[in-house]
C-alpha cells in the first residue's frame, strides 16, 4: 500500500510491495519520483500500445474479414461472369452461325435472283431476236412477193401495163438506192445473242422496214392503176374460136354487091354458146340494137368499150359489174346476120379499132 510522504521521503516514493522476513511486517521499496513517473508512463504507454495494437488487430481482422468477404464475392462474381461469358460465347456462336446461315442464304438467293434475272434478260433477248427474225422473214417474203409481182406486171402483154410497170420498177429501184438499206449482205445469224448484236441487227431491220414502207406505199399507189388495166383491159376473145371475118372493109355479106366497113370481127359459134366478157367492167347496154340484134356493151374504163352482138339470150343487166371470163350472153343469129356467130367490137374513145390489137391470150 502507499504510505504518506514525509519530509525525508519527498524525493522518493515508497511502495510496500515486498513482504519482510519478519512475520507480520512488510518491506517498502523507495523509488525516485522520476523513475516512478517513467515507469507509470511506460506502463501507460505499454497499455496504450497494447490497446492500440488490439484495436489495429481488430481493425485488420475486420478488414481481412471484409477482404475475405469481398474476395468471396469477387470469386462468386467471377464464377458467375465465367458462366455468363460462356453462355454469351455460346449465344454469340449461335448468332454467328445464324448470321452466317442468313448471309449464305442471302448470297444464295442473290445468286439465284441474278441467275433468274440473267435468264429473264436472255429470254427477252431471245424473244426480241425471234421477233427480229420474224420481221426479217416478212421483209424477205415482201421482197419476194414484190419481185414476183413486178415480174408478172413486166410479163403482161397489155401495153399500158408494160409502160406503168417500167415506171414502177424504176421508182422502186430509186427508193431502195436512196435509202441505202439494201446495200450489202444480210447480217449473219448470231448464235450468242447479245444486246450489242441486237442493236446492230435492229438498226438493219429498222432500215429495211423503212425502205419497204416507202416501197410499199409507192407500189400500192401505182399497183392500183396497173391492176385496173390487168383486171379490166380487154385481152381475150369472147368465144374460143377462129375469126371468120376481120376488121375493116369487106364485101357486103348480105349480097347485092358493094363493100362495107366491118367495125369488128366475127367469131364462129353455134347458137347457145357461152359469150364471155373479155375484160372487167360495167354493163352499159343490154338489149336490142338495130342491125346487131341482142347486144351487150361493157365499159372497161380508160375510154374503152367492148360490144357483143347477134346473141340469142342476154344474161346481164345495165349497171351490173362483170369480170373477165364472166358469161354475159348466149350466142345466136339475131339482127343483121347470115348465121349463128358472135360479132365482137372494141371502141376506144368512141372510135372502133381492130379487136386483134386487144387479143393477148
Amino acid at each position: 500500500m502507499l504510505k504518506p510522504k514525509t519530509h525525508s521521503q519527498r524525493k522518493y516514493f515508497s511502495l510496500m510491495l515486498v513482504p519482510s522476513y519478519t512475520w507480520g511486517k512488510t518491506r517498502s521499496i523507495r523509488i525516485p519520483y522520476v523513475m516512478f513517473y517513467i515507469l507509470v508512463a511506460a506502463f501507460l504507454t505499454i497499455v496504450t500500445t497494447f490497446a492500440v495494437l488490439q484495436l489495429r488487430a481488430a481493425y485488420f481482422q475486420r478488414v481481412a474479414s471484409d477482404y475475405s468477404m469481398s474476395l468471396d464475392e469477387i470469386n462468386d462474381a467471377f464464377t458467375e461472369y465465367q458462366a455468363y461469358s460462356l453462355d454469351e460465347q455460346i449465344r454469340l456462336l449461335e448468332d454467328k452461325d445464324e448470321i452466317q446461315s442468313r448471309l449464305n442464304e442471302t448470297l444464295r438467293k442473290s445468286r439465284q435472283d441474278q441467275h433468274e434475272l440473267y435468264n429473264t434478260y436472255q429470254e427477252e433477248l431471245d424473244e426480241l431476236w425471234d421477233l427480229y427474225d420474224e420481221l426479217l422473214q416478212i421483209i424477205i417474203e415482201f421482197d419476194e412477193d414484190r419481185r414476183v409481182l413486178l415480174e408478172q406486171y413486166s410479163s403482161s402483154p397489155i401495153p399500158p401495163v408494160k409502160t406503168l410497170t417500167t415506171d414502177l420498177v424504176n421508182s422502186q429501184n430509186k427508193l431502195l438506192s436512196d435509202s441505202g438499206a439494201y446495200k450489202g449482205p444480210l447480217p449473219s445469224v448470231y448464235y450468242n445473242v447479245t444486246f450489242d448484236s441486237l442493236v446492230g441487227y435492229g438498226d438493219f431491220i429498222a432500215a429495211r422496214l423503212d425502205a419497204q414502207s416507202e416501197c410499199y406505199a409507192d407500189l400500192q399507189t401505182r399497183a392500183k392503176k396497173i391492176d385496173q388495166y390487168v383486171k379490166n383491159y380487154p385481152t381475150t376473145l369472147p368465144v374460143p374460136s377462129k375469126i371468120t371475118s376481120g376488121f375493116g372493109y369487106r364485101r357486103n355479106p348480105m349480097g347485092g354487091g358493094g363493100t362495107e366497113h366491118h367495125n369488128g370481127v366475127d367469131l364462129t359459134a353455134s347458137t347457145g354458146s357461152n359469150v364471155k366478157a373479155t375484160g372487167g367492167g360495167t354493163v352499159i347496154k343490154s338489149g336490142w340494137q338495130n342491125g346487131y340484134g341482142y347486144t351487150v356493151v361493157v365499159d372497161h374504163g380508160f375510154g374503152i368499150h367492148t360490144l357483143y352482138a347477134h346473141n340469142s339470150k342476154l344474161l346481164v343487166s345495165v349497171g351490173q359489174k362483170v369480170a373477165r371470163g364472166d358469161i354475159i350472153a348466149k350466142s345466136g343469129n339475131t339482127g343483121r346476120s347470115t348465121g349463128p356467130h358472135v360479132h365482137y367490137e372494141v371502141h376506144v374513145n368512141g372510135k372502133a379499132v381492130n379487136p386483134r390489137s386487144y387479143i393477148f391470150y
